[in-house]
This record gives C-alpha cells, structure tokens and sequence, in this order.
C-alpha cells in the first residue's frame, strides 16, 4: 500500500488529487497499520472484533429471514443485530465468508424458492420473485439456476411431480394450464 503512495505522488494525474479516492486511502491504510502492527492497543481491538459474533450474526440472520419480503439496509440489520455496520461486515465476513447483504439475497431466494414450490400457490412465478425484491426475472431465473441446478419453471415441474404430481386446480388454472 505504502508502494501505491509513492507511486501515486509522483503522478501528475494522480487517483489522490480526487478527494473520494483520498479519504478511501486514508481510511484503509489506517485500518491496515492498526490491525496490521503491534502497538498498545492491538489486544483491545483483536478483543473488539471478536465480540461482534456469531451472537450478532444469528440476530442479524433472524431478522432478515423474518422481513425477507420488505426492503432492508444495512443499517437496519446492523440495529436489529445490536452493533455496528463495520463490527456485522466483520462477522459476517469471519463466520459466514459472505457479506451480510449477499446473505439476505441467499434468503431471500430460499424464501422465493420456498413459496414457488409451495402446492396451493397462486402467484406466478415472476409476481413470487419480485416480491422478495427479484426486479429482473431473468436475473433471478440465472440465480436460481446457480444456486439450485435448475431453472424456476425447471425446478417447479421437477417439484411438483416429486409430490406425485398433484398440483391443485386452482393453481393449474392460474398459471393457464
């Protein structure tokens, strides 16, 4: 990083002559020297960054299993699980190897996947995902596919005759077949 800077200083068009880019720096290589060198506060700050899990992480993941439907930020998993934004990212990083927002997106797809596959249901396939906030069917079709190994539609004919095939009437009808 200390590379970068000299490299960067001596350059007349420089990223550090943007302010963004600057604070951005200032932030990391801070970040880096405390919790890269040993000084007389490190063991507070290993302490620090252990406290925030996995007691958080399951509140966190509670919450947004619980409101997979609504429109969450971060900053309200971060309240509901009783710390920090930056303390949650580092939980989340340590325990789950995965960012808290990317954990939400993964529930709320098994919810989607979940009430897609559910017998009874009335609601298209499309109307399912946008509720969880899958805007873009077809993105949501490739992430389907990723994750599960089959395409919604795919995964629904597949579900529906691992049951024995019952699907009701209504559901039948709604969909138009």
């Amino acid at each position: 990083m200390l590379n970068f800077l000299f490299a960067e200083l001596e350059r007349s068009d420089s990223l550090l002559t943007n302010p963004i880019a600057t604070r951005s720096f200032q932030d990391n290589l801070t970040l880096y020297l405390l919790l890269g060198l040993r000084h007389s506060h490190s063991e507070r700050l290993q302490q620090q960054r252990a406290a925030a899990a996995p007691a958080n992480v399951k509140r966190a993941e509670e919450f947004m299993r619980a409101n997979a439907g609504a429109p969450l930020t971060i900053v309200e998993v971060a309240r509901a699980a009783g710390c920090s934004i930056r303390a949650l990212q580092e939980a989340f990083q340590r325990f789950r190897s995965a960012t808290p927002m990317a954990i939400l997106r993964r529930i709320r797809l098994e919810e989607a996947r979940a009430e897609m596959l559910r017998t009874g249901r009335t609601e298209s396939i499309a109307r399912i995902a946008a509720g969880y906030g899958f805007s873009n069917p077809s993105r949501f079709a490739q992430l389907y596919r990723r994750t599960y190994g089959a395409y919604p539609s795919e995964a629904l004919k597949t579900g529906l005759e691992g049951r024995g095939g019952s699907r009701s009437h209504e559901a039948a009808a709604a969909e138009g077949n």
